[in-house]
Formats: C-alpha cells, sequence, structure tokens
C-alpha cells in the first residue's frame, strides 16, 4: 500500500547534520533526508549514483573539472564513483 510521506515533518525530526536519513525505498534505491550547512568532504560511491534535491538555500556541488549550481528545488545526479563535495 501506498505510503504518505511529508518531507517538511521528517525533516523535523532530526537536527543532526551531515548524517542521512532514511526515510523510504525506491525500488532497492534507499531514499534519504540529509540537512546540509557548509561544505562537505571530498567523497565518492562505488556501488550507487547520488541524487542531490536541494529544497532550501543554494548549493554547489564541486567535481575535478566543474561545478554544478543549484537553486531550491532543482536536483542532481552523481554517477557512481564520481569524486565530488557539496558546498
Amino acid at each position: 500500500m501506498a505510503e504518505k510521506i511529508n518531507v517538511f515533518e521528517k525533516l523535523a525530526l532530526f537536527q543532526s547534520l551531515w548524517t542521512p536519513h532514511v526515510i523510504g525505498d525506491v525500488g532497492g534505491c534507499l531514499v534519504k533526508l540529509v540537512k546540509f550547512q557548509g561544505e562537505f568532504i571530498w567523497h565518492r560511491h562505488a556501488d550507487e549514483d547520488e541524487m542531490f534535491l536541494f529544497i532550501e538555500w543554494r548549493y554547489s556541488i564541486q567535481f575535478r573539472n566543474s561545478n554544478i549550481e543549484l537553486e531550491p528545488w532543482e536536483l542532481a545526479i552523481v554517477p557512481l564513483g564520481d569524486g565530488h563535495n557539496t558546498i
């Protein structure tokens, strides 16, 4: 049976930064919420793509040779293995 999830209610349940909180599963892919602030470390994911959907503020995803600037309600998908960080 389908489940209704209110993202804003889920975000209100935690204050921790940079800690993913799983709120669902779509065909084996975890749906996670994370609160960001400042810059994260450079990293890569060997086993999964990563999707970023920002709902507030502006963010930049840095790659070794480029950047993606995201406004609220824009998203980017980082392919597995691509080194990146968020600012």
